[in-house]
């Protein structure tokens, strides 16, 4: 499946982060981390997994998603500034 445009993401300590998308509330479950994927130089990425609440009738639907951010800044000392954080993308894996 296609990667999907998300929206404002905002990191917080105690949950990794969170964002309200088009489709729900995304929740990281855990740090984003750096993995270069392709194998080329200067291809790395930040990634991380997170849950997607979707409101279905009176409760939610669980769905699971990749999070990617592309690095916008390789040599800066923090890594608060290698992304725009607001800049990432979804990779759809299922129903959790």
């Amino acid at each position: 499946m296609p990667y999907e445009k998300g929206g404002k993401m905002t990191i917080q300590e105690e949950t990794f982060g969170t964002a309200t998308t088009f489709a729900g509330d995304l929740v990281l479950t855990q740090q984003p981390y750096i993995d270069n994927r392709s194998g080329k130089d200067g291809d790395d990425k930040y990634y991380a997994l997170a849950k997607l609440f979707r409101p279905c009738g009176e409760g939610y639907t669980i769905v699971g998603y990749e999070v990617s951010w592309e690095i916008t800044d390789p040599l800066c000392s923090d890594e608060s500034d290698a992304c725009d954080w607001d800049d990432y993308k979804l990779k759809y894996l299922g129903i959790i």
